[in-house]
Formats: structure tokens, sequence, C-alpha cells
């Protein structure tokens, strides 16, 4: 009996083993550029920026053949020189050094579809994402927290334990709250798309 459950034990972690060998998640460490647009909906060629250049850490984890689970990270810094104005077409940037966005984070959670061609692959998905960044300027400091609805396409290049992955996250934002000395309160307009959207590339490391 003892002879059995111990064959029992090792059949099970030798199983274990190679389904988590077979199933191992993939860590991308990069570069990202982001850029907070508010559009007004009467008129595409009018709208607001925010953007810059940052870090990316994602996290793609297999659930099922050509199907898991993607997390993407992104902590860029627009800072001033990244806040522009668009009317009609026409492009102004920021000259007011005082107001400023020191940094965006931004996380998406993602169900992916995984398509393995040789040593490429392509993975697309949608899923849940938030938003949160910090504008400043002369006397005030405000929070803005957004919840948005992320899709996403990347295609990478599988090398064993390494690879290299490009792609970009595109969220569609559904709810701003702004906080300001305290006091929360709904800042998205009703005529304006708020669309945010991160173009990244990174290494791939399979462990």
């Amino acid at each position: 009996m003892k002879k059995f459950l111990l064959a029992m034990v090792a059949a099970l972690m030798v199983a274990g083993t190679a389904f988590a060998g077979s199933n191992s998640g993939t860590l991308d460490v990069g570069v990202a550029y982001g850029n907070i647009s508010v559009i007004s909906k009467a008129n595409n060629q009018t709208h607001s920026d925010i953007g810059g250049w940052g870090f990316t850490v994602g996290y793609y984890e297999p659930l099922i053949p050509f199907l898991g689970i993607q997390a993407n990270g992104f902590l860029v810094f627009p800072g001033s020189d990244g806040i522009s104005f668009t009317t009609n077409g026409v492009t102004a940037k920021n000259t007011n050094y005082n107001n400023q966005v020191p940094f965006v984070f931004s996380g998406d959670l993602m169900v992916a579809l995984n398509i393995p061609i040789a040593i490429f692959y392509i993975r697309a998905g949608a899923g849940i994402g938030y938003t949160l960044y910090d504008t400043k300027d002369y006397s005030s400091e405000i929070f803005v927290h957004q919840f948005s609805i992320p899709i996403f396409a990347a295609v990478g290049i599988n090398l064993g334990l390494f690879g290299v992955k490009a792609g970009c996250d595109i969220q569609f934002v559904f709810s701003q709250q702004q906080v300001e000395n305290g006091n929360s309160r709904d800042a998205k307009l009703n005529d304006k798309d708020y669309i945010n959207v991160f173009p990244y590339i990174c290494a791939s490391f399979k462990f």
C-alpha cells in the first residue's frame, strides 16, 4: 500500500511538472508610449491629448490551447511637454510649464486568443482596464480615475525561453472620476469620446 501511494505521488508530481512546463507563463518587459485622448464627437479633429514615454510590464498565462489571460501594466511620464490641444486639425503644444501631468499609470486584464505560427505568434483579446493620472497647475492637483474596456493585438517571436513582442492596447473609457481636495465628481462628458492608446515593444521571458 505504501509503495502504491508513493508511486501515485511520483506520478502526480511528474504529471504536474509536465503540465506546468507546457503551460508556462511569459513575462514581458519593455518600453511603451501612452496617449490619453479626449475627442469631440461632433468634430474628431478637435481633441486634447496627454502623451509620453515610459515602461511596460506584461504577463501571459495560457489556460487552454489557443486561449489565455494577458495582463499589461504601463507607466509613462508626459510632464508638461506631453500636453497638446488640437482644434479643427491644428495642434498647439502646452506652453504653461506649471500645467503638467507627472505620470500616467494604466493596467489591463484581458482574455487573449493566442495563435502560434511556427516561431511566431499573434495574440488579441479584450477585458477590463483602469487608468490613473495626476494633473497639476498653479493652485490645484487633480487625480483622474478611468475605467475602460481595452482591446489589444500583439505579434511576437518565440525563441524558446526568450522572445520579442510588439503590440498595442486601446482603451475605450466608460467612466471617469476626478478627485480634487478630497472631493470626487463624474468628469466624463457625453459629447466626447475618451480613448487611450498604449503601443509598446518588449522582450519576453518564458518560465
